[in-house]
């Protein structure tokens, strides 16, 4: 039997994709899945395939576009297909069947399509990370699977199999425990350790930490205990006050990992960092700072941490010092410091209509933003009269004065550091030049076709940012002119638009069949901040006879 199948494959903004390929399989329950034919999309996006079927067979449509692997159950002569812009994703974990689920990583995952038979269809791999996590991410399809409807094998490491259903937008997580591979050189555990002194009485005060990580350990009196551990090799520090610390370094290889501490008693100096004033401001100093170290112990040969001064900027910047006795017991303080000795640093913004020069012909809005590395901005501020008066900055700042407006404008930082002011000079102009016009003459006559010289006598004034040009804008008149035999007017002539030309010629010339010929002459004049203003003047042409 004959069939067609034929169709466009766009991707997800609706652009076809050429180069897709269109497979054509059918499943019989005598022979299995076999291929029957294929396509390949062309520059439209488009295919058309015609292949042979046995009545009865499941015909599918397998479309690999874009690194995706699609299927569908061919149940019409149409199939077309746009890429979603949200795929299905499947994700989860892969873990060790052990006590602690151990992650497994570069695991290989696989997802197919079982359509008989001969018939199992890639769709996706994919292959765990160093956490056992894995991601992914297919187009479900509409078909039918010898499983199920959209139905999905996962086939993991020696052919492990489950299945999944996914249609478009799912995002399912399956996490799967194996033990056809080993994790690696360790196995998950948990770690509890006891700490006492030397009399095994329980040191309740003391502090328990797995060194080089932020892996939290709880507390139960004496007792410490963890949460699950990632297997392998650990350095576990121990301290208490009164005590001398103490390290163990440790395995965790599946189980629990139990440990007894015990830690000899010591009696060092009692250190007390001194800093030599309190903070200038805010809890911040923004000058160098001396931090001193006292110490008190009944051994009078003490080694003591020298002052130190503290003249690098940042924040929470520990100073830690130290003392020694005679029997090498160390006591230490540590006391912490915010310096910050750069004051901030402000920039100004500026909106408004501008001129290709320094003027603005509209209200202007100044904004302005503070920066600070360290303690960070507290207040900016600003003022429109020399500094005689500052406001703080709320919000962009109106100019609307013409003239010159200077703006003064600084920032605070929380350490107290207040910059140099910085100065800002806007110059407004809104109002337009004045402007006026006048000719040598106002009548042409008699009107005798000849061309007559006209002189324009131009005055411009603006009391503002100044006139920036006069020009010639147009003549026109009210009547069609003369043309040579190419149609170009000459009833103008020497007239250069656009340039400040105040000598042109005018035809004295009227057709009779109107009223008077009038010549309308325009120039403008614009000032630096981009004003314009316009004038005019009309040269008339009597009808002959008057």
């Amino acid at each position: 039997m004959v069939r067609s199948l034929q169709g466009t494959i766009t991707d997800e903004a609706g652009q076809p994709v050429e180069g897709a390929t269109v497979r054509i399989g059918a499943y019989s329950s005598s022979t299995g899945f076999y291929d029957i034919t294929s396509a390949i999309t062309d520059e439209e996006g488009s295919y058309s395939i015609s292949y042979t079927k046995t009545l009865g067979d499941a015909v599918s449509a397998i479309l690999t576009v874009k690194g995706y692997v699609v299927v569908f159950a061919v149940e019409s002569e149409t199939l077309d297909f746009q890429l979603p812009e949200q795929k299905a994703t499947l994700s989860g974990k892969i873990t060790y069947v052990d006590e602690f689920a151990t992650p497994v990583s570069n695991y290989p995952i696989r997802l197919t399509v079982y359509l008989g038979r001969g018939g199992r269809i890639n769709i996706a791999e994919a292959w765990s990370d160093s956490e056992g996590s894995y991601t992914l991410s297919v187009i479900p399809g509409q078909f039918y699977s010898a499983r199920g409807e959209n139905t999905y094998i996962m086939t993991y490491n020696n052919n492990w199999e489950s299945t999944v259903q996914l249609h478009s937008g799912d995002h399912k997580i399956i996490d799967q425990q194996v033990f056809d591979m080993h994790p690696g050189t360790y196995l998950n555990g948990r770690l509890e350790v006891e700490i006492t002194d030397e009399s095994d009485v329980p040191i309740e005060d003391a502090i328990a930490e797995v060194a080089g990580t932020d892996i939290p350990l709880y507390q139960a009196g004496n007792y410490f205990f963890s949460d699950v551990l990632k297997g392998g090799a650990y350095t576990l520090k121990v301290s208490a006050p009164g005590y001398m610390p103490a390290e163990e370094n440790i395995e965790i290889n599946g189980g629990v990992y139990r440990l007894s501490l015990k830690l000899i008693k010591n009696n060092p100096p009692v250190v007390t960092a001194v800093k030599e004033r309190a903070p200038d401001y805010n809890g911040w100093y923004n000058k160098d700072v001396w931090v001193s170290f006292k110490a008190v112990d009944e051994d009078a040969e003490l080694v003591v941490s020298p002052p130190f001064l503290v003249s690098t900027e940042g924040a929470d910047q520990a100073i830690k010092g130290f003392a020694i006795d005679s029997s090498g017991l160390v006591g230490t303080d540590t006391t912490y410091v915010n310096l910050d000795k750069t004051a901030p640093v402000t920039e100004a913004a500026v909106s408004g209509q501008a001129s290709s020069g320094d003027w603005y012909r509209s209200d202007v809005h100044v904004s302005l933003s503070a920066k600070d590395k360290l303690s960070g901005i507290e207040q900016t501020t600003y003022s429109l009269d020399y500094g005689k008066t500052w406001a703080v900055y709320n919000g962009a700042v109106t100019l609307s004065k013409e003239g010159e407006n200077i703006v003064l404008y600084r920032s605070t930082d929380q350490a107290g550091n207040m910059e140099k002011q910085n100065t800002l000079v806007v110059n407004i102009d809104k109002t337009a030049p004045t402007l006026q016009l006048s000719l040598n003459r106002y009548s042409l006559s008699p009107a005798n076709n000849k061309m007559i010289p006209i002189q324009a006598f131009v005055d411009a004034q603006d009391g503002g940012s100044g006139i920036a040009a006069i020009q010639l804008v147009s003549i026109t008149s009210n009547e069609a002119g003369q043309s040579t035999g190419t149609g170009h007017k000459i009833d103008i002539q020497n007239a250069e638009f656009g340039t400040y030309d105040t000598a042109f010629e005018l035809r004295a010339e009227n057709s009779g069949k109107g009223p008077d010929r009038e010549y309308n002459i325009v120039y403008s004049a614009t000032d630096k901040a981009g004003n314009t203003a316009l004038a005019s003047a009309t040269v008339t042409v009597p009808k002959k006879g008057k």
